[in-house]
């Protein structure tokens, strides 16, 4: 380990005028103390200065998209997709919701899943509701209409007591008029008969759905740093690049310093 003394801290700090003469991130002599030196020590210097201006690299992983870490919250049931860069929905089958013809959910209903989801949101939330083409001709529901606005309704009025501003709130019941797949086969009418919860993107914290990462283990060895503290009277390095440099050597070096500090 070698160190420099306060004194000729000082001196490399006053000739560098400004310029971080003290060792860098990388843990490189500067340029500036790298063209005062003499001959006889270049080979003692590392090899390579970092390039000036360089980018950073960049160490930090990209953002997880919302929708990838709503569906490893949600149930395999759940279908999560972005819908736009301001909406994302959460696709659910009617099936898993209301018995058939019925606009009451069902006591088994997975709808208190979607909670902790919803409170996290803090913009509008949309609730649609679709069905197939079959008819629904019961006197509370004359068509398919009634049926889907009556369970949208019954979806948001769960939202709402569970403490969600009402006029955050929509209830869209749109009947079999956008179906998603032919209702021509029993599996088609299976998917067109959905619910969907749009939740608006915009001040959607997922945060609290993330589990958070344990601290890395305690390292067994403290660790060494080679950058000087604000105020430590040393400065100290254990790259070895000083090491071979003799007290009478830098002062030379930095008289070669001060040299070019003053006909610059």
């Amino acid at each position: 380990m070698y160190s420099v003394s306060k004194v000729d801290a000082e001196r490399l700090a006053k000739v560098s005028s400004g310029l971080d003469v003290a060792f860098n991130s990388s843990n490189n002599p500067p340029a500036l103390l790298f063209s005062a030196l003499p001959d006889s020590l270049s080979g003692s210097l590392p090899s390579a200065l970092p390039n000036e201006g360089a980018a950073e690299l960049v160490t930090s992983k990209p953002p997880v998209p919302v929708e990838q870490i709503l569906a490893e919250f949600l149930p395999d049931s759940f279908e999560v997709s972005a819908e736009s860069a301001d909406w994302f929905e959460i696709s659910i089958g009617a099936a898993l919701l209301f018995s058939t013809g019925s606009a009451t959910l069902s006591g088994n209903s997975p709808v208190i899943d979607i909670l902790p989801v919803l409170r996290l949101a803090s913009g509008d939330i949309v609730v649609e509701v679709h069905t197939d083409n079959q008819p629904s001709s019961t006197q509370q529901y004359p068509s398919n209409w009634e049926l889907s606005a009556a369970r949208a309704a019954a979806m948001v009025r769960i939202f709402e007591g569970q403490g969600l501003a009402a006029p955050r709130l929509a209830a869209l019941g749109l009947g079999a008029s956008r179906p998603m797949a032919s209702n021509e086969t029993a599996v088609g009418r299976t998917q067109n008969r959905r619910v969907i919860i749009k939740i608006r993107q915009q001040g959607f914290d997922p945060a609290g759905l993330v589990k958070e990462a344990d601290p890395p283990p305690a390292s067994s060895s403290p660790a060494t740093s080679s950058l000087a503290t604000p105020g430590q009277d040393e400065v100290e390095t254990d790259d070895g690049w000083l090491e071979n440099i003799e007290p009478s050597m830098l002062e030379e070096i930095l008289d070669n310093m001060e040299k070019q500090e003053a006909s610059a």
